[in-house]
């Protein structure tokens, strides 16, 4: 099977005054114009942590994957590290 994996730490904001901070895991099927959420995590991890997404719906497509960092400004916390992502 067709699997996304990488390694990851994070810590992002939560609530209050400054918002929440999400980080997405996006695919795309047409060259980028249009992208589809397939993770999403928000909070605090702050020990490495292996993910595995399947991607067997995506088989058959040529696909672009992108992470993403939603965070609002002006606020500061430490953000998203990404380590070894293999497909």
């Amino acid at each position: 099977l067709p699997t996304l994996s990488f390694y990851h730490i994070y810590n992002l904001r939560q609530g209050g005054g400054c918002g929440t901070d999400y980080i997405i895991v996006e695919i795309s099927t047409n060259g980028g114009f249009n992208w589809t959420n397939i993770k999403q995590w928000t909070g605090t991890n702050l020990a490495w942590r292996y993910e595995q997404i399947n991607l067997s719906g995506y088989r058959s497509d040529s696909v672009k994957i992108r992470f993403n960092l939603s965070a609002y400004s002006g606020c500061a916390a430490d953000g998203w590290y990404i380590d070894d992502v293999m497909i």
